[in-house]
């Protein structure tokens, strides 16, 4: 059971607060000189919002330290989690990455109104946890608040998903404000293996110079790459999700791109 006080105008800031450490990823191999291929105790933020989207946020090591808020009233869950299980992307015999569990917090009631804070901090080093999150009410009594949940570890969340999820995520520089983002989905949701989907791309802060889906044959599920340019300021969010018709065949990709100054 969590527990939310306010006393005195001093208010806790918030609930279910988890770290973490990531150095760098597929995103940015190598990005310190250093032989492995990725490192890092969890890759995503990954949330069940209450209209049942499923969102997953790959984590970075940002240019600068950054703060990222996330609207998530009455959550079903959300976590920090390792996806990428395979010893070849980490070659790190000792730390064992590949074996870093998720940490998922289950509501035990409704908690109304909130959002989810992300705290990325710039670092060179794998011994800092410059990763945090937590989830704040937007309103809390005089008298205080309770909440409780259920706080699952283990190697993955413990709800059962068919939607197809975001397995890779990589970014290639392509000069001053232009990128590439390579997004891999896997298999996609069941009901949806006979229909083609569209992808479905959003942009705050951008203009999204052209975009491709391509089947992946050797994974059965779907690529997608955007390039995408810098227009109106230093922090652009991106959206991508597949779709058939109007129903979602895979959990939302969400990605703050923080483009060379």
């Amino acid at each position: 059971m969590a527990r939310i006080f306010l006393r005195e105008g001093v208010r806790v800031l918030g609930v279910a607060p988890l770290t973490s450490m990531y150095l760098f990823g597929e995103e940015n191999p190598a990005a310190l000189g250093d032989y492995r291929p990725e490192v890092h105790d969890s890759d995503g933020l990954a949330m069940w919002s209450d209209s049942g989207e499923w969102l997953f946020r790959p984590l970075r090591n940002p240019p600068r330290t950054t703060v990222c808020s996330f609207r998530l009233d009455s959550p079903r869950g959300f976590g920090l989690v390792q996806r990428d299980r395979r010893c070849e992307s980490y070659q790190d015999l000792d730390a064992r990455d590949q074996d870093r569990p998720t940490a998922w917090v289950e509501p035990l009631s409704d908690w109304g109104k909130g959002s989810l804070r992300l705290l990325e901090i710039a670092t060179a080093l794998e011994s800092d946890d410059n990763i945090a999150m937590v989830w704040i009410p937007e309103n809390v009594p005089n008298d205080g608040l309770s909440l409780h949940y259920r706080l699952h570890v283990g190697p993955d969340v413990p709800v059962a998903r068919t939607l197809g999820q975001v397995v890779a995520t990589r970014y290639l520089d392509q000069g001053p404000g232009l990128g590439r983002f390579v997004v891999d989905f896997a298999e996609l949701d069941t009901k949806a293996k006979n229909v083609e989907p569209r992808l479905d791309v959003s942009i705050g802060g951008g203009r999204l110079v052209s975009q491709q889906l391509l089947k992946n044959p050797f994974t059965g599920g779907y690529r997608a790459q955007l390039d995408v340019a810098r227009e109106q300021t230093d922090d652009i969010e991106l959206r991508a999700t597949l779709r058939s018709d109007t129903h979602a065949v895979t959990e939302t990709w969400s990605y703050l791109w923080q483009p060379k100054r």
